[in-house]
């Protein structure tokens, strides 16, 4: 196994592996079809790849990619917590079925929170599905219920 980030000749496979964690983290939840996600995610990639806000690395083995994880970088004012407000946001640690168990997962991780601490981010958080929440806990990540969203899509 070799780890490394993901580049843009990796894009269509990052896309691809995304929408399997999707389906199997949000199995029934799907508002969009395959192809307007495929689009959005080719999109979303080709920007923040480019732009450095979004790092995704990959755990690569016998030449194809097994496992995944991405980090998301924001910019916040300054509060009475924390002057430098530089976030970040974990998603979609993911392991092909039959290279679960291996520890890739806490490893893609480890070089993600790793990525957070060079970049000075002060607070790292992140959405755990039932399968992650013993590995985000295992590296000191808290569960708040305090989250509440908006969606203003149509």
């Amino acid at each position: 196994m070799s780890f490394r980030v993901a580049t843009k000749a990796d894009i269509p496979e990052l896309v691809r592996l995304r929408i399997n964690f999707l389906k199997e983290a949000t199995p029934g939840k799907m508002k969009v079809g395959d192809g307007p996600l495929t689009q959005a995610l080719l999109a979303y990639f080709n920007y923040h790849i480019v732009a450095d806000d979004f790092v995704n690395w990959l755990s690569v083995a016998d030449g194809k990619i097994v496992a995944t994880g991405g980090i998301c970088f924001h910019e916040y004012p300054p509060n009475y917590e924390s002057l430098p407000s530089r976030r970040a946001y974990i998603m979609n640690i993911y392991t092909l079925p039959g290279y679960r168990r291996r520890g890739l997962g806490d490893s893609i991780f480890e070089k993600l929170i790793e990525e957070a601490s060079k970049r000075n981010v002060t607070l790292i958080s992140l959405h755990a599905t039932d399968q992650g929440k013993e590995l985000y806990t295992k590296f000191g990540f808290l569960l708040k219920n305090s989250e509440m969203t908006l969606s203003l899509s149509h």
